[in-house]
């Protein structure tokens, strides 16, 4: 058996032996895992996540703009105020569980005003993301769902995207941002280093000339009645009169 020391508590193992240890590891940042063998407490797992070279002085330049840096993780208290105290992280809210973290987003916009941007996985971290005024998330597999049965994909698309389609998109302003990681870069057949330049410089491009350079396709748009598509394999023909166009120049969303 393996997991926290509140689990194994929670199976009647007694691991007062590992008290020592596991104050060595959380003080220096390890997320201690115990392990059980037959009932009984057998070893401790440090697991440690590299913090990058760069993190602090990225919190320093938040810092300067006037953002406030707050950590939500479900790593011990010890563990996460060790690693917040290298980046410069002041508060920290630890032993958090995914489903209670919107709720933590929540308390900080309503008590202190603040709109919040809420970075983490796509998955485990999704409600706070949607309760964020901007959600940035990132996966290391974009095609880590790609393997769930049909009838648990079916259960993900009626109990989860029916809150994004049905109420997060017409009736809020949000903003989700993938940010771009490996797995993203790969998908576009890009090196890391070559996509990184190209997403950002698509999130900070001149959106009001984009607009204004927009201005003659929407007026030929909204003057068509048929369109015809022609490719190899593929000849589309149907009518779009009397359907919106809508411009997409950042105004709501990033292209």
């Amino acid at each position: 058996m393996v997991g926290t020391k509140r689990f194994l508590a929670s199976h009647s193992i007694e691991t007062g032996a590992a008290r020592h240890d596991l104050a060595e590891h959380e003080a220096r940042a390890h997320t201690a895992v115990l392990v059980a063998i037959d009932g009984k407490f057998a070893g401790i797992l440090a697991i440690a996540d590299t913090v990058k070279a760069d993190a602090a002085d990225a919190i320093a330049e938040m810092k300067a703009h006037g953002i406030t840096p707050v950590m939500l993780t479900g790593d011990n208290r010890r563990t996460a105020r060790a690693v917040a105290a290298q980046i410069g992280i002041a508060e920290v809210h630890a032993q958090v569980l995914p489903q209670d973290k919107a709720a933590r987003v929540r308390a900080i916009q309503k008590q202190k005003g603040a709109r919040v941007v809420m970075a983490g996985d796509g998955i485990n971290d999704a409600p706070a993301l949607m309760q964020a005024d901007i959600g940035i998330r990132g996966a290391a597999n974009s095609s880590q769902l790609a393997d769930v049965p049909r009838e648990k994909m079916d259960l993900y698309q009626k109990n989860w995207l029916c809150v994004v389609n049905d109420y997060r998109v017409p009736k809020t302003k949000w903003v989700v941002l993938r940010y771009p990681n490996d797995s993203f870069a790969q998908s576009a057949n890009m090196s890391t280093a070559a996509f990184e330049d190209f997403f950002f410089d698509v999130c900070t491009a001149d959106y009001a000339a984009m607009r204004k350079a927009q201005e003659p396709l929407v007026a030929r748009m909204e003057a068509t009645d048929r369109v015809r598509i022609v490719s190899p394999g593929t000849e589309l023909e149907f009518s779009i009169k009397d359907i919106p166009v809508i411009s997409c120049y950042g105004d709501r969303n990033i292209p």
